[in-house]
């Protein structure tokens, strides 16, 4: 009941609601469209504030008992397209992705056994991150077939390559708001996890594996919470097989 979707007077919209909505929605976007042009300080304070914003909007709508679904939607839209519209300034993960992928696909060889420092010539090589040079693939299987399969596509253009994994990205984010809302009804649920700032400027914007395992979380939970466990065992392998850190979760679940 406390997240059902609201019907009384507190789901219209208001002038506070509003505001703390284009607050949240509108710093973050500040963040990721003028990462260049803002200083190391004032990006920090600019994500505070949205963070704060975003910690407003929560509790005005639980306390309302709702949000108006519009605005929240009209957020999470704009902020994710921004994610991805804009280049990564905060990692360089998506060349190592792509790296890794090549490791299989034009060089034929064990990513867990090579590092991409044994690939000076390879033209993706350069856009790896120095602390990733000689660090081998450190994901599951799951995720290094994705690698694997994308790297034909993408080729050594990095333009294609950071579009390849932020739109990746992006809708894994959107399945997950599906799955959230069809398990939920809530636009409080979709704002906690749409508005907060860090799953747009962090994890859809460099393009990061991580939405993927919290996508497949969400789904293992609910089939649990369906009293599937058939089911839910292969949705908890499976996030697993993205980053073992999964099996955190699959711990508690089982």
């Amino acid at each position: 009941p406390a997240w059902s979707a609201p019907t009384g007077p507190g789901e219209g919209p208001t002038a506070v609601v509003s505001v703390a909505i284009a607050a949240a929605a509108g710093t973050a976007t500040l963040v990721l469209v003028g990462f260049s042009v803002l200083s190391p300080a004032t990006r920090a304070w600019t994500l505070a504030l949205s963070l704060a914003a975003w910690v407003l909007v929560i509790a005005l709508g639980w306390r309302r008992g709702g949000l108006p679904l519009a605005p929240v939607l009209a957020g999470i839209a704009l902020t994710a397209v921004c994610a991805v519209a804009t280049p990564s300034h905060q990692s360089l993960d998506v060349f190592s992705y792509a790296m890794y992928g090549r490791m299989v696909a034009v060089h034929h060889e064990n990513p867990y056994d090579s590092v991409p420092a044994d690939f000076p010539d390879d033209p993706m090589r350069p856009y790896v991150g120095r602390m990733w040079q000689r660090t081998p693939d450190i994901y599951g299987p799951a995720f290094t077939a994705v690698m694997v399969a994308a790297a034909p596509v993408v080729g050594t253009s990095p333009l294609r390559v950071r579009l390849a994994y932020q739109v990746l990205a992006a809708g894994a984010f959107a399945a997950l708001l599906a799955v959230l809302w069809r398990m939920t009804r809530s636009a409080v649920a979709l704002a906690f996890v749409g508005l907060n700032p860090l799953a747009t400027v962090s994890v859809v914007n460099g393009g990061h594996p991580d939405v993927f395992v919290a996508l497949l979380l969400l789904v293992a939970l609910e089939l649990a919470r369906r009293r599937r466990p058939g089911a839910c065992a292969l949705a908890l392998a499976t996030a697993a097989a993205v980053n073992a850190t999964a099996l955190v979760v699959a711990a508690a679940v089982a």
